[in-house]
């Protein structure tokens, strides 16, 4: 049973990932400096250039996605008795431009490029920069939660172990597609915290207990407007209970006359 739970989990998940990931906003790996987006990118090269110093050149444009171009350099030969001797260093850390996630496959991937500086040992070929696209493959952790008293299979990152969506398995159970994408994070309260009604736990209206903690000055406010409920219920019946007296006192001396 738990096994056909997780592939009908997964199929759901797969199939609303698109809605997840055109509704992210712009972040990083770790949450800053990566476009959301929900395509990877596919870059396309055009003709490489003539040989000017040593170098041609080409520019690659991303058709899918519409990324920045990124350009790819190639030495060529030109009449010298100059033999070039290219070394480049170490690539830097990809910069991530895109961000895909897959529920149906269970993964999210990064995509975007990466640059190094090459040199010419002989002085043949000018100091230039290479680029090239990268990417990187992250699995999704699959995890059984309760959650305000309903059993949630819920989707995280590995490594920021930030919650990216999750089921409701009773619902599931139920018939229904009870699932969300936590775009935005969540407050971390049970819905009963927000019906207006003091129930479970809570100390006051929707605060207190698991809720949120209630201020002092709410407080304070609540037992004022109850003390004054309870004056104003008194006075009322005090009123009423001394009108119903002084008619029936009335109507005694209108029988006697």
């Amino acid at each position: 049973m738990e096994k056909e739970i997780i592939l009908l989990a997964f199929f759901v998940l797969g199939f609303l990932s698109a809605s997840y990931a055109s509704a992210q906003g712009e972040g990083s790996a770790s949450g800053e400096g990566i476009k959301y987006a929900t395509c990877f990118p596919e870059y396309t090269c055009g003709a490489w250039s003539s040989c000017e110093g040593g170098l041609q050149t080409r520019v690659c444009v991303d058709k899918k996605c519409n990324n920045r171009d990124i350009v790819e350099r190639k030495l060529c030969e030109r009449p010298s008795t100059c033999v070039p001797d290219i070394q480049c260093g170490d690539w830097s850390e990809c910069i991530y431009t895109d961000k895909t996630t897959d529920f149906f496959t269970g993964k999210i991937i990064f995509g975007g490029y990466r640059t190094r500086v090459c040199e010419d040992r002989n002085g043949c070929v000018e100091r230039f920069e290479e680029e090239g696209v990268c990417s990187e493959v992250v699995k999704l952790e699959l995890v059984k939660r309760k959650i305000c008293d309903n059993e949630f299979l819920v989707a995280v990152e590995p490594k920021t172990k930030r919650e990216v969506a999750k089921i409701n398995l009773d619902r599931w159970r139920d018939g229904q597609i009870g699932i969300s994408f936590l775009v935005g994070g969540e407050s971390g309260y049970c819905p009963s915290c927000f019906n207006g009604v003091q129930d479970n736990d809570e100390t006051g209206i929707d605060c207190g207990g698991s809720c949120r903690p209630c201020s002092k000055k709410k407080e304070s406010q609540f037992k004022e407007i109850v003390a004054l409920s309870s004056w104003l219920g008194f006075l009322i019946f005090s009123s009423l209970l001394a009108y119903a007296v002084v008619k029936q006192k009335s109507r005694k001396l209108k029988r006697r006359k």
